[in-house]
């Protein structure tokens, strides 16, 4: 073909592609902004499906720090669903609004966008108006439903922004102010430092999103949010015993009575990078110590310094079975720990935030805790140790567990060898359980390893030797190296 007949026709071409666009502005037709959000959409739809997400839960929605926030390690007592799409902006929200969220009937929202909608030129009093329009449509569809909305935060790649930032939250603060179902979390002083100017370390290395310990300022912030009308946390300020344990007072409603939450750390925890937490559970009620004291034993075996960890131990004010009692709201242990003693130490110390870096340790009752915690809670929980428990009880009343389960029926919602069948799927590659040694119990060890293998469970197992059925007896070294495997000690 000549050259000039395809200058021609190319010409024609461009000519047909202009008179489209001006035919289609002439007649008011545009694009659909919202179309190339459709294939993200869809695929949300695809995992409800798949996977179908409870009403009456929790629903995050908004742009890439909604996206990127890791809403079930962060808030493992809590059924969350993320909704996150990256890039996005109030009004895609707003658009896709019955797709995300209504159709699930969340008691709660958690919002956050507008951090590109000012990026993209518009206006704080546009930003507001938008807002507006989804807590609108939110509250005419879902009267019932709280929404919180998480203020437009500070960043250094989008500082020259702050100004029509902060205006746009202001507005959307004295909103909130007016309407009761609206809850304001302001994280923008939080992430600022001592000059008022964005903290860098809490962002990646784009400036603008944010890194592990950012996200560990949004979920202290957003916790107390996102507890029951009927649940309630009061954390005391942190005392130093004399023998260098940090302690906490804590009075909640999922507790009867005054609690406390012991912590041990690292010599060098200000500069430890991210260290991992080992929960060492308790075997007694409140401060009873029948069968020693599972915090003083790691603290005489050195191990936060050894390993480079932190060691907790909360209290209960009930025999803890590490259940939640089916009728009473002051004997709600799994709650208590998973909803406060998990988020108060993560709000507080320099954690990883990840559910891999979260480790159960206990015997006795405390060792079926931390099998019952991990195999309930597989997504909030790394890895769990055992020693000498009863592992094969099959029925509550035994060792003072009738008050606690109170029924057969939910004690079978706790029951070790039927959450093992029910799980062993998600179990079947890195050893998560370890069970060892014996005391009182060996005969449940051997039968539960049989289950374990039947079911083809990854899992370690120590077989003796045989020691007192006590914290001091010398057990908590061996639990403690097997738990922290893949972590060399100092």
């Amino acid at each position: 073909m000549p050259s000039f007949v395809r200058c021609v026709m190319l010409a024609l071409i461009l000519a047909t592609s202009w008179q489209t666009v001006v035919a289609q502005t002439a007649t008011g037709e545009k694009a659909d902004p919202f179309a190339k959000w459709e294939k993200s959409i869809q695929a949300f739809e695809e995992q409800d499906q798949r996977t179908p997400f409870p009403k009456g839960e929790i629903v995050f929605v908004g742009s890439s720090s909604i996206r990127m926030w890791k809403v079930e390690a962060s808030f493992p007592g809590f059924k969350v669903l993320n909704r996150g799409f990256g890039g996005s902006q109030i009004a895609d929200s707003v658009h896709f609004i019955d797709r995300l969220v209504l159709k699930h009937e969340p008691r709660t929202v958690v919002f956050y966008a507008g951090d590109n909608d000012i990026a993209g030129g518009k206006s704080a009093e546009q930003v507001f108006a938008d807002f507006q329009k989804f807590a609108e449509a939110l509250h005419t569809k879902l009267p019932q439903t709280k929404l919180l909305f998480v203020a437009i935060k500070p960043s250094t790649s989008r500082w020259k922004l702050a100004k029509i930032q902060q205006a746009a939250n202001l507005a959307i603060y004295e909103y909130a102010k007016s309407h009761d179902f609206i809850s304001f979390v302001d994280v923008w002083q939080p992430m600022l430092d001592a000059e008022g100017n964005p903290r860098g370390n809490l962002l990646l290395k784009d400036g603008l999103h944010m890194n592990e310990d950012g996200y560990r300022i949004w979920n202290a912030l957003v916790l107390p949010h996102l507890l029951g009308a009927k649940e309630r946390v009061e954390v005391s300020a942190r005392e130093v015993t004399n023998s260098g344990e940090h302690l906490y007072r804590v009075q909640s409603s999922l507790q009867a009575g005054e609690t406390k939450v012991r912590v041990l750390v690292p010599d060098d925890l200000p500069t430890n990078g991210k260290p991992r937490v080992v929960y060492v559970l308790p075997v007694e009620a409140g401060d009873e110590n029948k069968y020693g004291d599972g915090l003083s034993e790691a603290r005489r075996l050195n191990i936060a310094n050894r390993w480079g960890v932190i060691c907790v131990a909360p209290t209960f004010s009930h025999l803890p079975w590490y259940a939640d009692h089916p009728t009473d709201p002051q004997v709600r242990q799994e709650s208590y720990f998973l909803k406060v003693v998990v988020p108060l130490i993560e709000a507080r110390y320099p954690t990883s935030g990840r559910a891999e870096d979260r480790l159960l340790l206990g015997f006795s009752k405390s060792g079926w805790g931390a099998f019952s915690l991990l195999l309930r809670n597989h997504q909030a929980f790394g890895k769990a140790v055992a020693w000498d428990a009863p592992l094969m009880m099959n029925a509550s009343g035994k060792y003072g567990s009738g008050p606690i389960f109170e029924t057969d029926e939910n004690f079978r919602a706790y029951q070790l060898t039927e959450l093992a069948r029910q799980e062993a799927l998600r179990f079947n590659s890195t050893p998560r359980l370890i069970h060892i040694g014996h005391g009182n119990f060996r005969a449940e060890h051997v039968e539960f390893e049989a289950v374990l293998n039947q079911l083809k469970i990854a899992h370690l197992h120590q077989d003796g030797p045989n020691r007192k059925h006590v914290w001091e007896s010398g057990w908590v070294e061996d639990a403690a190296r097997l738990l922290l495997l893949d972590q060399p000690a100092r």
